[in-house]
């Protein structure tokens, strides 16, 4: 067995899980760890935002289920819908966040290409701190949050779990 050092304060494994690196001095175990509360409070909401709605068996209510809302026409009831959806799931599983803005940006040519914005302003009084989370979408069935070379294919949430996120980087926050 390896000699490995744990660091205090690991909150949860990066999404997707990416093996570590293990030629680093400071070797956690098989998977990146997100230390800061910050980047685990953004990849909480992101994941919940994700997750259709009975994708968890012992939770059937859990998630907004961004995928479903993919092919809404821009002025859809079902786009205020997820909105609605999504201020309930906040408070109910992520009570430390306050939403501020919770919007679908897209502009003509967007429209056109079948692309659209979801923008979430919110702020965690704990830490004194208020983020924007910024997801494109598009037609094609991919998701990614923009900054943080992440993305979903979103046809992998068919069972509304998020198994196919593929990782382009660290989280880097």
């Amino acid at each position: 067995m390896g000699d490995f050092r744990f660091r205090r304060g690991a909150l949860q494994p990066t999404w997707p899980l990416k093996v570590s690196n293990s030629d680093k001095t400071d070797y956690d175990g098989l998977y990146d760890l997100i230390y800061e509360e910050r980047a685990s409070i953004m990849q909480d909401l992101f994941i919940l935002i994700m997750t259709n709605p009975g994708a968890w068996l012992m939770d059937p209510d859990l998630g907004v289920g961004l995928p479903t809302v993919l092919f809404e026409l821009h002025n859809s009831p079902a786009l205020e819908e997820f909105k609605s959806r999504l201020k309930t799931q906040v408070n109910s599983y992520l009570p430390v966040v306050k939403l501020v803005k919770v919007e679908f940006v897209h502009s003509n040519q967007d429209i056109d290409n079948l692309k659209s914005n979801l923008i979430v302003v919110y702020t965690v009084d704990l830490l004194a701190i208020e983020e924007q989370l910024n997801i494109e979408f598009d037609q094609a069935g991919e998701a990614s949050l923009v900054g943080l070379d992440r993305f979903f294919k979103i046809d992998g949430f068919s069972d509304g779990a998020p198994s196919s996120l593929v990782d382009r980087g660290n989280i880097g926050v």
